[in-house]
């Protein structure tokens, strides 16, 4: 028999080590949780079938009106089986910028929200549709058959539309996700392919990080000659530029910070504007504690992500951050157009070519090259997945794993791994100095 009733929530929590007013959900077993019970706000339908326990949100706060969404719903559930009644017309007769409404109210203020709510909302006016039931698969595919953008953003359309009806399908508010019949778009023939990346083999961030550190000295102790000369002649060398001891040692500063850079990226996992926010109160010894406002993609609920700090790594930033103040950046990463061009400079120090056959060794490659690394030795995919916060499982295997790496036996930790992939990188480096 159904009834209506507000369900307890049991959560564990940790003291916030940003905000001591506030707390930041775990997971079960953590060290030093503390386990509550919460009582939700609205009333959920609690029924049992097939011998398990089943439940449905009503989205009320008031027991009256509950239970009389109750009546209803038993009514059109019976109703339902004998073929009179929809089970799911109430809410597929509903407008679907309702809908809308509601699953926005569940997403946190940022500009993913903003981007999802506009890119949803133009489906609706480009496709007509005014009730859910008005959305189909074949009026969204025709969308993205029309829209004229590249196939990267028309993924990124149907993207936001799956988890849209993921959500209500979810609810029960609809029979299924519509999305589901919806093939994936691809590249048009008249259209730019998408850029091909390439992992970084292991000599290749040994040059890197080298070029790294080296870069900013090497390059401005050499005088190119300026700008050509009026007459069309190229410029006339000069004497050496004659640095000074402070401004040298400010440019080592530059080179090494950008190797921390480079590092983050590649251990972490962290993508370059995620970095970008990361700052020194955010950096707790060995470990880099990023809220959610930060983060492109984070687990529902979850206040807080915690990423891990290799050990050779988190002692050269603790050493770093020393005279900074908590509000300051924990490292300086420059704009996405001006990391791309700082970055291929880079690469043509260390002499690593950015573009071969195999695809492009850019910024978001490290991204990759982590994922490569964890799979050759063993990781399972989901760890994989989760380290790189990917949404979708096909997006790990798709995009970050060329066709010639093949799993083995997983023997060490994640952790333990990128510390001995940390390690390798910088061996070089220190050898250089002896």
């Amino acid at each position: 028999m159904a009834t209506v009733k507000k369900l307890k929530f049991t959560r564990y929590v940790l003291p916030d080590p940003t905000d001591a007013k506030k707390v930041r959900y775990v997971n079960a077993g953590t060290s030093g949780a503390k386990k509550i019970s919460e009582e939700g706000n609205t009333y959920f339908i609690v029924w049992k079938e097939s011998g398990k326990q089943k439940k449905e949100a009503t989205g009320l706060t008031d027991k009256r009106a509950a239970q009389a969404f109750l009546a209803q719903w038993i009514t059109a559930r019976e109703h339902g089986r004998t073929g009179l009644v929809d089970p799911f017309k109430t809410h597929l007769d509903r407008l679907v910028i309702e809908h809308l409404d509601d699953y926005l109210q569940g997403m946190t203020d940022g500009t993913h929200k903003k981007e999802v709510s506009r890119v949803i909302r133009n489906v609706i006016e480009k496709t007509g549709s005014v009730k859910l039931r008005d959305v189909t698969a074949d009026k969204i595919t025709d969308y993205l058959t029309a829209h004229p953008a590249s196939v990267g953003t028309r993924i990124k359309h149907r993207v936001y539309l799956s988890g849209f009806f993921a959500y209500l399908f979810r609810l029960n508010r609809v029979p299924a996700n519509v999305t589901d019949r919806v093939a994936m778009p691809t590249t048009r023939s008249d259209e730019k392919p998408r850029r091909v990346r390439r992992p970084y083999t292991l000599a290749e961030l040994q040059r890197l990080m080298r070029a790294a550190c080296e870069y900013p000295v090497a390059v401005r102790g050499v005088n190119k000659g300026g700008r050509p000369r009026k007459d069309g002649k190229p410029a006339q060398l000069r004497n050496p530029p004659q640095l000074t001891e402070e401004y040298r040692d400010q440019l080592t500063r530059d080179g090494k910070e950008r190797e921390l850079v480079y590092r983050l990226l590649l251990s972490t996992g962290l993508r370059r504007g995620e970095l970008s926010r990361v700052t020194v109160a955010m950096f707790n010894n060995d470990k880099i504690i990023a809220p959610n406002r930060i983060l492109k993609h984070k687990p529902p609920r979850a206040t807080h992500l915690v990423f891990p700090v290799v050990p050779t790594l988190a002692a050269e930033l603790q050493a770093h951050v020393i005279g900074k103040t908590p509000k300051d950046k924990l490292v300086k990463v420059p704009c996405a157009s001006n990391m791309i061009r700082e970055h291929q400079a880079r690469l043509k120090h260390a002499g690593v070519e950015y573009k071969t056959e195999d695809g492009a060794a850019d910024v978001h490659a490290f991204r990759m090259t982590m994922n490569i690394y964890l799979k050759r030795k063993g990781v399972e995919h989901w760890k994989r997945q989760l380290c790189l916060r990917h949404t979708a499982k096909d997006i790990t295997s798709r995009n970050y794993d060329p066709d010639n790496t093949k799993p083995r036996t997983m023997k060490k930790s994640v952790y333990r791994l990128m510390s001995r992939l940390d390690e390798l990188i910088i061996s070089t480096r220190e050898v250089a100095q002896k």
